[in-house]
């Protein structure tokens, strides 16, 4: 008597095993004339280059680049203050979330994009907390919320050198 378990197993192996040996139908094949690193020199090479001598390829950079700043909870103020480590400037201040919500933020940390992580006490639904994320934009031009550029605007718009922000073409910031 044949045990059926045994050859379903079999039958199943079987069907694994027999695709090996054939070839393969679909394969991709570059463009002809397909420049990829030119196409990622057009964005931000984040600790990643194509310098010689394996200038063909993208490989890690020997050193991370980090960004210059700091970022400082402020508590009683209820915002998020972010400095520049070389002028000591500060160059952005937000609310640590929106108004009516319990702001009080106390720890910081940033991740690999320099996207800034903060946390809030004073939480106000079920004393739990919030988390706010503040993203990172270089470059941009300021301007008032009808895009007219303005050096003491309130908003940012592009073309940016790095971008983190959810909204990609401007950007509303608080001094």
């Amino acid at each position: 008597m044949r045990h059926p378990r045994r050859f379903t197993a079999l039958a199943a192996v079987s069907a694994l095993l027999l695709p090996v040996g054939l070839p393969s139908t679909a394969s991709a094949a570059p463009v002809p004339g397909e420049d990829v690193l030119a196409d990622f020199d057009q964005g931000v090479l984040q600790d990643v280059n194509h310098d010689s001598p394996d200038n063909d390829q993208l490989q890690l950079d020997r050193r991370s680049a980090f960004f210059p700043f700091v970022n400082v909870a402020a508590s009683a103020r209820g915002t998020m203050l972010r400095i520049d480590v070389n002028t000591g400037a500060i160059v952005g201040e937000w609310l640590s979330a929106p108004d009516g919500r319990g702001r009080n933020p106390s720890r910081t940390t940033v991740d690999k994009l320099g996207n800034t992580w903060l946390s809030n006490r004073n939480e106000a639904t079920g004393g739990q907390g919030s988390v706010t994320r503040v993203g990172v934009i270089l470059g941009g031009t300021r301007a008032n919320a009808d895009g007219t550029d303005n050096p003491t605007g309130d908003h940012l718009k592009g073309p940016f050198a790095y971008n983190t922000s959810r909204w990609a073409s401007s950007s509303r910031t608080r001094r």
